[in-house]
């Protein structure tokens, strides 16, 4: 059951984050972009694909570290799960064990959106 409370001071809080969250948005995408830009800079300073290493890119107040790495592999919990389902029988005890378990605490969201305007 979700709650709606509706208090002035609530809103204001509401509207001030809302407000914040919308220049954070606005932030990223031109961090975004500026990464690109520095990463094909970069290889144009000579990073080479797929070739380990990096480059430094110096400005006036910062620098630049861009480097690639080689692309890695990992396990898939679910595919992993499904190959022991197999070996080890449908025997839910192995995997319902609590010594086999890993518990994440639960936790509160807080999601806040742009009011549609008419």
């Amino acid at each position: 059951m979700n709650a709606v409370v509706k208090f002035h001071a609530q809103e204001s809080l509401v509207d001030q984050l809302g407000r914040l969250q919308a220049q954070l948005a606005d932030l990223l995408a031109v961090e975004k972009a500026m990464k690109e830009d520095l990463k094909l800079q970069a290889i144009g300073l000579g990073l080479k694909a797929g070739k380990g290493g990096g480059v430094r890119v110096e400005g006036g107040l910062f620098d630049a570290s861009v480097s690639e790495s080689d692309p890695t592999q990992s396990l898939d919990p679910k595919a992993l799960e499904t190959k022991l389902r197999e070996v080890l029988g449908n025997d839910d005890a192995f995997f319902t064990d609590s010594a086999n378990i890993k518990v994440r605490a639960g936790s509160i969201t807080l999601k806040v959106v742009a009011r549609k305007v008419a």
